[in-house]
């Protein structure tokens, strides 16, 4: 008979997921794009959530044809400047939409949050176009760039973990083990340099980087109990 502990592990390293998700960013995604394009967002809980800025400028732009066609433009835009400072001969680039995640997938926040991060000098453009005035609130600083871009690495970890941990859309249960030693090796190495870089920090800044290193404790707490 299998333990009932291994039973357990797929739904356990989505627990451990989830609660890093949870700390990551304090508003959960939406259930569907459809309450998603009805949402309000403050620039107070903007100015502190990355995340939920990301969030919310991918809900303003979806939501509205206007804006995805006018994204699409500047990603032209920035694609034609890009190919013209080439010396490679000019070639066709692709456009991209922006990914929404929903709160019934974690692993949709990583591939929102991964596609942000590839569009975002189309997405820094926009928020500071005149044309998007109201997109402005969604405006991320170099500092908030770099803690959306370290939540992707983490949620990648995890992602890729899950990739070992099924199999045929099915759990796979003797890849349980493996994938949780390797999200678990991951996190704890990704928090051990979180601190080596927060101790070369002072104050405010330093507080945010430490913020990760709490972040990260809940999720390694619960796989390092069944590891």
């Amino acid at each position: 008979m299998v333990p009932a502990a291994h039973i357990c592990m797929p739904h356990i390293y989505n627990l451990a997921v989830n609660d890093v998700l949870s700390a990551l960013s304090q508003h959960q995604a939406f259930t569907d794009e459809a309450v998603a394009s009805s949402a309000e967002f403050s620039e107070q809980d903007l100015l502190k959530d990355p995340v939920l800025a990301i969030r919310g400028f991918v809900v303003a732009v979806r939501s509205s044809p206007q804006r995805k066609e006018a994204f699409r433009e500047l990603q032209q835009t920035i694609n034609a400047t890009a190919t013209t400072a080439s010396a490679k001969p000019p070639a066709a680039k692709q456009t991209y939409e922006l990914d929404l995640d929903v709160r019934t997938r974690w692993s949709s926040t990583f591939f929102m949050l991964e596609q942000a991060l590839k569009l975002r000098p189309t997405i820094d453009m926009m928020v500071n176009h005149p044309q998007h005035a109201p997109l402005k609130k969604f405006a991320l600083t170099e500092a908030q760039w770099s803690m959306v871009e370290l939540a992707m690495k983490i949620l990648r970890a995890a992602h890729r973990g899950q990739q070992l941990l099924s199999g045929d859309q099915h759990p796979t249960l003797h890849l349980a083990i493996p994938a949780i030693e390797y999200l678990l090796g991951e996190w704890e190495s990704r928090q051990k340099k979180i601190k080596h870089k927060a101790s070369c920090f002072h104050g405010e800044e330093r507080e945010k980087h430490l913020r990760y290193v709490h972040i990260l404790d809940a999720g390694i707490e619960k796989l390092a109990h069944i590891n």
